[in-house]
C-alpha cells in the first residue's frame, strides 16, 4: 500500500518531509504533525489547489465536486453550501431521525438473523448498506436503491485511460438512471413543500438570482456523488475497524459494554445520541480507531499555487503535497507503543484529543483548511 511504503521510506531516510519525483511531477510527503499544521494552516492559501489528475477529471465531472475543484469562486460557493446544508450542527441535528431509523432497521435485521441456524451475517455489508441508506436519505429524502446500484460494486477507478473512461460510462449510467430521475421529481415538487434535503438545497441554489457561479446539472451530480461516495466509504470503514478491534480485544469490548449499561440502564431499548456525551470510553475507542486505522491514510494531494516554505524546506509552485496520516498515527515519537490499540490513551484523564486536534496528531478525514 502506498501509505505503508511512504511511511517506511520516510522513516528509513529520516525525512519528515520526503521529496519525490513522480515521473516529471515534483511531490513531497509530510509525515509529522508540525509539518501538517504548517501545510494546512500557515500555508493554506499557497496549497489551496488540487492537481487535475486524469482520474479526478473523468470521475468527478471535470473536477466540479468539492474534493477536486480548483481554488476559486466555485469551490468557495460549493464548499459553503456543503458545510451549511450537510455539516453544520443545525443540519446534523435535523438528520437525527434518519440516523435513528436506519440504525433501528439494522438492529432489527441482526436480531432476525441471530438464530444459530441462520446463515452468517456479513457485518461489513451491513455497515456499508447502513452508510449508503443514511447518506442517500440525507441527500434525496429516500432510501438507497440497492438493486439498481448493484453494478456500482464492480466499478474500479484504477487502471489506464481506457479503463477509466469505461468506469465513467458506468458512473454516468448510474447518474442518468437514478440521480436524474430523483432530481427531475424534485423539480416538479412545490418549492418549500416538506422537509428539505441536500439536493433541494442545491436546486434552490441553482435557481437563485444571487448565485455567484452558475451551477449545472453535472455540477449537482458531482457534488452529490462526492458527498455520497466519500461519506459512505469513510463511515463504513470506520465501523468495520471499530468492530475488528473490539473482537480482537474482548477486555476493551467488555469495558465499553459496562459503560453503556451503566449510562443507559435497563429501562430503555437502546443508546440514544444524547447519551454519547456521557460515553467517554466509547468515544475514546472511536478516536483510537481513527489514530491507528485512518480511513484516509494518505490525504488527497494538494498542489502549491505559489512558492512556500514548510519547516525550512522550499516548496516550489506546482508541487504536489501529500500528508501521510497513517505515518503520523504510528509515530513512536508521538505515541507510546503506537501499534497497540489502547483507547485509554485518549480517554478523559489521558491525552484526550478533539477530532479537530490543534496539535494535528489525528486527522481522520483531513477536514482542515480551504481545500477540504
Amino acid at each position: 500500500m502506498p501509505h505503508h511504503a511512504l511511511a517506511d521510506l520516510a522513516k528509513t531516510m529520516l525525512a519528515p518531509l520526503l521529496p519525490l519525483k513522480l515521473g516529471t511531477v515534483r511531490a513531497v510527503v509530510i509525515s509529522t504533525p508540525d509539518l501538517a499544521r504548517a501545510a494546512l494552516t500557515t500555508n493554506d492559501a499557497a496549497l489551496a489547489s488540487r492537481p487535475r489528475v486524469l482520474g479526478a477529471q473523468l470521475l468527478s465531472f471535470g473536477c466540479s465536486d468539492v474534493t477536486f475543484a480548483a481554488a476559486g469562486p466555485y469551490h468557495r460557493m460549493t464548499r459553503r453550501v456543503v458545510v451549511s446544508e450537510l455539516l453544520s450542527a443545525r443540519r446534523v441535528a435535523t438528520y437525527r431521525r434518519i440516523r435513528a431509523n436506519e440504525v433501528s432497521r439494522l438492529l432489527g435485521h441482526l436480531a432476525e438473523n441471530a438464530s444459530p441456524v441462520a446463515p452468517p451475517v456479513d457485518l461489513s455489508e451491513c455497515f456499508l448498506n447502513l452508510a449508503k441508506d443514511v447518506l442517500f436519505r440525507v441527500a434525496f429524502g429516500s432510501g438507497f436503491p440497492h438493486e439498481k446500484a448493484a453494478k456500482l460494486g464492480a466499478v474500479t477507478v484504477m487502471g489506464l485511460r481506457g479503463l477509466l473512461k469505461n468506469c465513467l460510462a458506468d458512473l454516468c449510467e448510474f447518474c442518468d438512471d437514478i440521480i436524474d430521475e430523483l432530481i427531475s421529481g424534485k423539480r416538479e415538487r412545490i418549492s418549500g413543500d416538506g422537509d428539505q434535503d441536500f439536493v433541494d438545497a442545491l436546486l434552490r441554489l441553482q435557481k437563485s438570482p444571487d448565485i455567484e457561479v452558475p451551477l449545472t446539472d453535472d455540477n449537482i451530480k458531482a457534488l452529490v456523488l462526492d458527498v455520497f461516495v466519500a461519506g459512505s466509504e469513510t463511515s463504513f470503514l470506520t465501523l468495520e475497524w471499530v468492530m475488528t478491534e473490539l473482537v480482537r480485544h474482548p477486555c476493551i469490548l467488555k469495558k465499553a459494554q459496562d459503560q453503556v449499561r451503566r449510562v443507559v440502564g435497563g429501562d430503555r431499548g437502546g443508546v440514544e445520541e444524547s447519551d454519547l456525551c456521557h460515553l467517554h470510553y466509547l468515544r475514546a475507542i472511536l478516536k483510537e480507531t481513527f489514530r491507528l486505522h485512518p480511513v484516509v491514510p494518505l490525504l488527497v494531494a494538494r498542489e502549491s499555487v505559489a512558492h512556500c516554505t514548510l519547516g525550512g524546506y522550499d516548496i516550489p509552485a506546482k508541487t504536489r503535497v501529500f500528508i501521510n496520516t497513517f505515518a503520523m498515527g504510528r509515530d513512536p515519537e508521538i505515541w507510546d507503543k503506537p501499534l497497540e490499540f489502547r483507547p485509554e490513551r485518549l480517554e478523559n484523564g489521558g491525552r484526550e484529543i478533539d477530532l479537530r486536534d490543534p496539535e494535528f496528531r489525528v486527522l481522520p478525514f483531513g477536514g482542515v483548511g480551504t481545500s477540504v
